[in-house]
């Protein structure tokens, strides 16, 4: 929780929000007993509601942390981010196909599809330039 809230957020605290909400749901084991042996009451309150809509997002953001590690895997990036250049060409093709196959899939929920390929990784900058 200290790292997530020492990060730069730039507008997202998603996972500090995940992060509070684990402290909170676990907080006998965060929580130092009393003298007589008693939990205090967890200073930090939030609604059942809440703690299911986080908990969804945590669910949500995995699925996605999945999806790029198995796509750049699939694309030969390597795990600093780059790519050989011998594998540009190879690697932008299996991108382009990975995008249009999760286009078709999305096909009919057009406000899912553009989100996701709003957010799309590995297509932030024009190579061509």
């Amino acid at each position: 929780m200290f790292l997530q809230a020492s990060m730069i957020w730039q507008g997202n605290n998603a996972h500090l929000q995940i992060d509070l909400s684990q402290v909170v749901r676990n907080w006998s084991v965060f929580a130092a007993s009393t003298a007589d042996g008693s939990i205090p009451t967890c200073p930090v309150v939030i609604e059942e509601q809440e703690m299911q809509r986080r908990e969804n997002l945590r669910i949500s953001l995995k699925e996605g942390d999945v999806f790029r590690k198995n796509m750049s895997e699939m694309m030969g990036v390597l795990p600093d981010g780059s790519i050989s250049h011998e594998n540009f060409y190879v690697a932008k093709e299996r991108e382009s196909m990975i995008r249009e196959g999760v286009g078709t899939k999305l096909k009919d929920d057009l406000l899912e599809a553009e989100r996701v390929l709003l957010a799309w990784p590995f297509h932030d900058f024009d190579e061509d330039e």
